[in-house]
């Protein structure tokens, strides 16, 4: 669902923002050689992250997990804010160590996937050092509260997504006119993802014969961002966790693969590029669209758009009746 689904987003939205530009006559094929040429990089970039950034938050994982493993033994009340500290660092150091990996292994491995594994792991070994079930540790990594003193790390991690997601506002804003130019294609380009996306799982949860319903609900936002696909989820009483988690994988999937599937078939027309990455791959995507500076803005604003029209046309009961009916055979 989460393979086939992505390659329908990807592929129906970038057939449809070229389709629609070549009945503009706006839209000029690229040949082949001039799309390698593009896709290759003039000099080999340098390091998303520094070593003045790295070993800092390396050291401070280690530092802070063995003074939260001494505070959490001796019931001491500042145990929670260093182990939320402790996870933070720990979190974040193994993200740049997976992004530092080589080129061969992140072509593979998103170094999401790499950070996600080691922090489970130093969950692991946390509980097992303070005598906590797995569990209970993972627990305090979101507790669900900004409080300085009972706020986890995961807490704080995910309210840095809110100023994340604005920043885009200014890639989005440096390619105002281009974007102007092509408002009609973006319109028609959100139609397809979001109508396409809902309606086209639906059929296809139900062609695969998945037994349990409650499955089916949940996978049918599994392009839109998390935040709206689980309020989607909410209103079609799916199951947010797994809702939370098939965004979350197809994310991963889309930003390690959608820009090379797109180059591999001859798609290098930044309009198409942005917007078929933004509407298939949420906020991963678009965060692998940021070299391409007249394609970033478009996966941005789709990210976007996807999100609203979808959580609109399932609030929409007709519309959601359909879908679901649809999905569940009735």
């Amino acid at each position: 669902m989460i393979v086939i689904g992505w390659f329908f987003s990807l592929f129906s939205t970038a057939f449809a923002v070229i389709g629609l530009q070549n009945l503009k006559g706006g839209l000029s094929p690229v040949p082949l050689s001039t799309v390698k040429a593009q896709a290759a990089p003039a000099t080999k970039p340098p390091p998303a992250f520094p070593d003045e950034v790295y070993h800092p938050v390396a050291k401070g994982a280690v530092i802070f997990g063995i003074l939260a493993t001494a505070l959490k033994k001796m019931d001491h009340s500042l145990a929670v804010p260093v182990q939320t500290l402790f996870m933070a660092c720990t979190t974040i150091a193994s993200y740049i160590f997976g992004t530092r990996l080589d080129k061969k292994i992140t072509a593979l491995i998103h170094p999401l996937v790499t950070s996600t594994v080691a922090t489970l792991l130093v969950t692991n070994l946390s509980g097992k050092m303070t005598g906590q079930s797995f569990e209970e540790v993972l627990r305090t990594y979101k507790a669900g509260s900004l409080s300085v003193m009972k706020g986890g790390a995961g807490d704080f991690l995910l309210f840095l997504l809110g100023p994340s997601v604005i920043s885009m506002c200014i890639a989005m804003y440096s390619r105002k006119q281009l974007m102007k130019d092509n408002l009609l294609v973006l319109l028609w380009s959100t139609l397809v993802s979001s109508g396409g996306g809902l309606f086209f799982t639906a059929a296809f949860v139900r062609l695969l014969k998945i037994t349990s319903s409650i499955l089916r609900v949940s996978v049918l936002p599994r392009n839109v961002t998390t935040a709206l696909a689980m309020a989607i989820s909410a209103i079609m009483e799916g199951d947010l966790g797994i809702t939370a988690s098939v965004v979350v994988m197809t994310g991963i999937f889309g930003a390690t693969f959608g820009s090379r599937v797109l180059s591999s078939v001859g798609i290098m027309d930044p309009v198409a590029r942005g917007l078929a990455v933004g509407s298939s791959s949420q906020g991963l995507g678009v965060a692998s669209m940021l070299n391409e500076v007249d394609a970033f803005p478009f996966a941005a604003i789709a990210l976007v758009l996807t999100a609203v029209c979808s959580t609109t046309l399932a609030s929409i009961k007709p519309v959601r009746e359909s879908i679901l009916n649809l999905a569940l055979g009735k």
